[in-house]
């Protein structure tokens, strides 16, 4: 259920996001409002809110079950002239987002592939005749499933494979899956847009002109939009993006973070604060998200929307500024994380009935009124609203084009091929090399399994062991290769993710 509705109306709501000046809101979801595992859609069935306190400013609303909750803030706010987005935020009613908390997939140990994809057709269904729900984006942050005993998976845009079930991985394949989610919404909704996020806390988006979606038509290109994330911390994963112009470059990047930023971050406790690679260059900030997934929207190939970004302090570092002048010079869409100012409302959780707060919220957290706002953000956000000089007053539209649900499934659920992966990198002398190494790395663990030497096994346990223990994207399996300074900030890093991270 959307926060707020304890401390003010609907309407009192919708109408400030107004006022404020945005035109869209991003409304997130759990496959939770739609229904309990193991148990099929059913629109005379639906769960019901989990606490009642939460609407107790709009009584209305009470007895309505979380789904009919939902229907009316889409209303509430489209009926504002305010558009819609619709995010499939987490399977679970939690927070998010880490890589334990089992919701980073389009699966989890509760709720099935198919059950994602139900719900992507039923809403996409349900909303179809709101012309202002425009949009769905069907998958929050792809990420890692880190497994505690067990086999971790990670996604991958393009490759599934299980060669890495020996070192603990197991790889899945985020663009087969967002084809099919895609396929799904628009098995709801034929003319909806898709918006399909970057691998990895929606962090990458490098491959997806080498490997496209799998859609048996191509004027359905028209109707996807690509979506990363920005955050302060981000700064680390797109650096490691920047150095992987294919999936294995890997010495590119030691080299140039140890010239670039050196032993300057040795010895330092306030890493998450203080952070070397968010105190970049414009340049090279700027660069780094191209390289990420704005090339595409600079070369005219798809638009790209910014899901998220926020943040808590102004100045507080050379981010938050490169970040608004980037936005500003690619006239960049953008939704800010979040509205709320609080990550729990008060009185929810018995054992925590004071909740909690969430200090990037644009409504004032310490006040918790949704009134009150912080001055700066908005500032700055209103200064983003408008649109460059440069804007088409008018956009062409697209051919039409009509959904064939049949030869879409079809070509949606064709997995990708090994030969068709390789193919699709654009090899380097260090690409090559790395992977050279991996592959002997790979045929080493195989001779270590067969061993019967005591000492072997145990030393590769502990390589084995590293590479779980190591939670921060794919830089766990550099961690025994990483100097000093760099292991604890990325481990720092892995470690703060959660507790600062947004729903």
């Amino acid at each position: 259920v959307n926060y707020g509705l304890d401390v003010v109306t609907l309407e009192h709501v919708a109408k400030y996001i107004k006022h404020m000046g945005f035109n869209h809101v991003r409304m997130n979801f759990a496959q939770a409002m739609l229904h309990n595992p193991g148990q099929p859609i059913r629109n005379d069935s639906f769960p019901p809110v989990p606490n009642a306190a939460m609407l107790r400013a709009n009584p209305e609303l009470q007895g309505l079950s979380a789904m009919e909750v939902f229907d009316r803030c889409v209303d509430a706010i489209t009926n504002q002239g305010l558009l819609v987005i619709l995010n499939h935020h987490m399977f679970d009613a939690a927070w998010c987002c880490d890589t334990i908390d089992g919701n980073g997939l389009w699966f989890t140990d509760k709720y099935s592939t198919d059950d994602w994809l139900n719900g992507l057709t039923f809403l996409a269904e349900r909303y179809k005749d709101n012309p202002r729900v425009v949009a769905f984006d069907i998958r929050n942050e792809p990420r890692p499933w880190v497994k505690e005993g067990g086999t971790s998976i990670l996604p991958w845009w393009g490759l599934e494979t299980s060669i890495l079930n020996l070192f603990g991985y197991q790889v899945v394949d985020w663009r087969r899956a967002a084809s099919r989610g895609a396929v799904a919404v628009w098995k709801g909704n034929p003319v909806a847009n898709v918006v399909i996020e970057g691998n990895w806390f929606a962090s990458n988006l490098a491959h997806v002109t080498d490997l496209p979606l799998m859609l048996a038509q191509g004027c359905l290109q028209s109707r996807v939009v690509y979506s990363l994330h920005e955050y302060s911390w981000y700064s680390t994963a797109y650096l490691v993006w920047s150095h992987l112009a294919g999936p294995f470059e890997l010495f590119g990047f030691l080299r140039d973070i140890t010239v670039e930023y050196g032993t300057e971050a040795e010895g330092r406790d306030d890493v998450q604060s203080t952070h070397p690679f968010t105190e970049q260059p414009y340049d090279r900030f700027a660069d780094m998200r191209e390289e990420a997934g704005f090339y595409l929207q600079r070369d005219d190939i798809a638009p790209v929307w910014v899901s998220e970004f926020g943040g808590m302090r102004r100045g507080a570092s050379k981010w938050h500024n490169n970040t608004m002048r980037f936005f500003k010079a690619m006239d960049a869409s953008w939704c800010w994380w979040p509205l709320d100012p609080q990550k729990i409302p008060q009185d929810f959780d018995p054992e925590d009935p004071d909740g909690q707060l969430d200090l990037y919220g644009l409504f004032n957290p310490p006040s918790r009124d949704y009134r009150s706002v912080v001055g700066w953000k908005l500032q700055d956000l209103v200064d983003l609203q408008a649109p460059s000089p440069d804007a088409p007053a008018r956009v062409s539209v697209p051919p039409q084009c009509t959904f064939d649900p049949r030869a879409n499934e079809e070509a949606a659920n064709r997995a990708t091929g090994g030969l068709e992966f390789l193919l699709s990198i654009h090899w380097t002398v260090y690409m090559a090399l790395t992977t050279a190494i991996f592959v002997l790395l790979v045929l080493l663990r195989c001779i270590a399994l067969c061993s019967c030497c005591l000492c072997v096994r145990t030393a590769w346990l502990g390589f084995t062991s590293g590479l779980r223990s190591a939670r921060f994207g794919f830089t766990s399996g550099l961690m025994m290769w990483l100097p000093t300074w760099l292991r604890r900030m990325f481990v720092k890093d892995a470690e703060n993710y959660a507790p600062l991270v947004h729903p």
